[in-house]
């Protein structure tokens, strides 16, 4: 059976996706760089995997369906990088970051029997990337020094995480998993799944 690959993803919007692009851009025009834009602007939650592309909607449905989680904002602040390879918008530390990504890796394994190896190995870094396939160590080294006192401040909600599927491109093809607060009649607050995306 011919397999696609895919990745998770949260992603950040209007406005901040606007301001993200605009730095990606200048990289283009002043240096070139351009395989950043092979993928929308995003934290990435789970790395790529192979999937049977005739059992997406398998796939999808299970995520929908069974993957929840509540909102909550990341603060995106400054600039950094993985040593001569990867420019990226760094991301504030956040605890419930961390547990979603642990949470959705568990659930990435338990129920849909995915073992991700590379991500195990590298653990999980949340930064929002600038430039990397093309990135030449060389200049690396010139735009982390260039980038080193430049300010860049932003914040998004994460109320749901996309599915994407490569297709020439990275492109983002459903989401799932916030809650949203319901209240009783009496005011009591209760959990009530909010299905995303289809």
């Amino acid at each position: 059976m011919p397999l696609a690959r895919y990745y998770l993803a949260c992603m950040p919007e209007e406005p901040l996706k606007s301001q993200i692009l605009g730095e990606q851009k200048m990289l283009y025009d002043r240096y070139g760089l351009k395989a950043m834009f092979n993928s929308p602007p995003h934290i990435t939650l789970y790395r790529p995997f192979e999937w049977e592309e005739s059992r997406e909607p398998y796939l999808t449905n299970s995520l929908i369906c069974n993957f929840k989680f509540k909102p909550f904002d990341v603060v995106v602040e400054g600039f950094s990088g993985f040593p001569r390879r990867v420019l990226f918008l760094k991301i504030a530390p956040n605890e419930e970051l961390q547990a979603l990504y642990k949470s959705l890796r568990r659930f990435m394994r338990e129920r849909l029997g995915i073992i991700n190896e590379y991500s195990n190995a590298y653990g999980f870094t949340p930064h929002i990337t600038l430039a990397f396939r093309d990135l030449k160590p060389a200049l690396y080294d010139a735009l982390i020094t260039a980038y080193k006192n430049r300010i860049f401040e932003g914040r998004f909600n994460v109320s749901k995480i996309w599915l994407l599927k490569h297709d020439r491109t990275w492109k983002p093809i459903v989401n799932f998993g916030s809650f949203v607060l319901v209240y009783g009649h009496n005011g009591t607050p209760w959990t009530h799944a909010r299905f995303l995306g289809m």
